[in-house]
């Protein structure tokens, strides 16, 4: 299971690092395999510039002090290839495994453009690129001839796909051989079945809340007990499904501060929950053994 995440910020949107270390540390704990820090769900275009690459040292900082050797993907995601670049260049000579990088998302554009995207800042980074569909954010989605003329590129090692399970379905059979090019799933409500077709890589932002059950469900998966796998993933979707009912993400950054972590876990712009809506938090919390009663 791999994690992705948003970095915890004060009001000014400056990074709470005593709070984003706790995190990391007890999500790795919690046995979550791998971190995409500053995806989409973790904001990465709402990161300031002088905040990105504390966020990164951060995350390093935790992992290293309790030697772990989880894997570190970061997002770089932007509009153009100088500005990705810009954000790749500041993460210079650090320990991380690879960048994520979705499609330019403020002009649409043809696959040749993304292939000379793509291809030019694999050709320019020290770190390897992994690809991440996500189309109704971006506006442009990376056809299957196009992600597989790009895995040919010696420096872009796979991807990350959050949308359309048939696709990801048909990138893990075309790819279900290869040492080299890796696909990360990020259907929430279906890890266990990719599972059993050879997709062992899952990814979600959700996860953060629910540490303590991820060794069961893990264990759960590689042993094959479907039947238990698919109670947890009714646990798993129920929850998502009652926070969808409020602002998700405003109320998700309220649950993580009710978790005991500091800080801002929503992008600024979006407003407080209400005193209703906070307490109806707490009570899902509690429905699901988050917290005590």
């Amino acid at each position: 299971m791999l994690q992705l995440r948003e970095p915890p910020r004060d009001r000014n949107g400056n990074l709470i690092e005593k709070s984003l270390y706790k995190h990391v540390v007890d999500q790795i704990n919690g046995d979550v395999h791998g971190f995409l820090i500053m995806g989409s769900m973790g904001d990465e275009p709402g990161i300031r510039d002088s905040e990105y690459s504390k966020v990164v040292k951060t995350v390093l900082k935790a992992k290293n002090e309790i030697k772990s050797d989880v894997r570190i993907l970061v997002g770089a995601m932007d509009c153009s290839i100088e500005r990705v670049l810009d954000r790749i260049n500041s993460l210079k000579g650090l320990d991380i495994d690879g960048i994520a990088l979705t499609t330019p998302y403020y002009f649409s554009c043809s696959q040749e453009a993304l292939i000379r995207f793509f291809s030019t800042i694999a050709n320019k980074s020290e770190f390897p690129i992994y690809l991440y569909d996500l189309p109704s954010t971006t506006k442009t989605k990376i056809m299957l001839k196009t992600q597989k003329r790009l895995s040919e590129h010696k420096n872009i090692w796979g991807s990350k796909c959050s949308e359309d399970a048939s696709y990801i379905k048909k990138l893990v059979d075309y790819f279900k051989d290869s040492e080299e090019y890796k696909i990360i799933e990020a259907q929430y409500d279906l890890f266990d079945m990719f599972h059993r077709v050879g997709a062992n890589l899952h990814l979600d932002g959700f996860i953060c809340l629910f540490p303590q059950w991820l060794k069961s469900y893990w264990s759960e998966l590689e042993s094959g007990n479907w039947k238990a796998c698919s109670l947890w993933q009714s646990k798993f979707s129920e929850l998502r499904d009652e926070f969808k009912k409020l602002d998700i993400l405003p109320a998700f950054s309220y649950a993580m501060n009710i978790l005991g972590y500091e800080g801002n876990f929503a992008p600024s712009h979006m407003g407080p929950l209400s005193e209703e809506d906070k307490n109806r938090v707490k009570d899902l919390m509690k429905k699901f053994e988050l917290i005590k009663n």
